[in-house]
């Protein structure tokens, strides 16, 4: 009974009721907003990537199943982000290699880990190779003069970077244009070019909703492409396809 006194003077019935109404008001909120996700996700988000002191241990374990195959691709650690503004909790590993010309992602959103893989020529053609658990058939591949996109069941990292650099390669001679070689400041500015890029493809498509515009992100324009050039000392489409024969 003593106890009960104090905890009464020192207001924790109001606490418990407080608390108690808080939790309905969000599980309301959260009921009503569930429907709005689908809608919010058709229309154009630009991505904001927050710097994270670290990721989930589920990331970190998805990374080491590919991380000899990312070492031997010559792939270094740019950082691992949040993507403030998407509708799910989410992490991501940004990896730079392939002399400079492939960014891979390796993400984690809503307990799914997915790979990604970016690369950019010098006329503004974004091609993106990414992984879906749900995908068991041949890989898909859509694409537009400014984006092309594959899409494939979720395999070795190895196997995703050889269609990754096939894929490059043809989208590189078909656009006429050299593959640019990235510096590590370069790779947030491509992955928010591309993903303007893939929205415009979405709203090609009729999946999506807003067309977008043009916008410069550090030395790279949408829809033109890299605004100052950087000399490629090989001079060729894909240097590191070579070197992997």
């Amino acid at each position: 009974m003593l106890f009960l006194d104090e905890f009464i003077k020192l207001g924790g019935f109001t606490s418990v009721r407080l608390t108690h109404s808080m939790f309905w008001t969000g599980l309301i909120f959260a009921a009503v907003a569930w429907p709005l996700v689908p809608i919010l996700l058709k229309r154009y988000r630009e991505p904001h990537y927050q710097p994270a002191d670290s990721g989930s241990f589920g990331l970190y374990h998805y990374r080491r199943g590919s991380q000899r195959a990312l070492d031997e691709a010559g792939f270094r650690m740019v950082g691992t982000f949040r993507v403030l503004g998407e509708p799910f909790a989410n992490r991501c590993e940004i990896h730079l290699g392939c002399r400079q010309t492939v960014i891979a992602v390796l993400r984690s959103m809503d307990c799914t880990k997915t790979t990604e893989l970016l690369t950019i020529t010098e006329s503004g053609r974004v091609i993106l190779t990414r992984s879906d658990a749900s995908h068991d058939d041949e890989p898909d591949v859509d694409a537009l003069p400014s984006f092309v996109v594959t899409t494939m069941a979720e395999s070795p990292f190895e196997e995703m970077l050889a269609v990754h650099l096939r894929q490059s390669t043809e989208a590189s001679e078909e656009a006429d244009s050299l593959i640019v070689e990235l510096n590590q400041s370069d790779v947030v500015d491509v992955l928010r070019y591309a993903n303007r890029a893939h929205h415009n493809l979405r709203v090609e498509r009729g999946v999506a909703r807003g067309a977008v515009g043009p916008m410069t992100y550090g030395r790279f324009r949408f829809p033109l492409g890299i605004v100052s050039s950087v000399s490629n000392p090989l001079n060729t489409p894909f240097p590191f396809l070579g070197s992997s024969a």
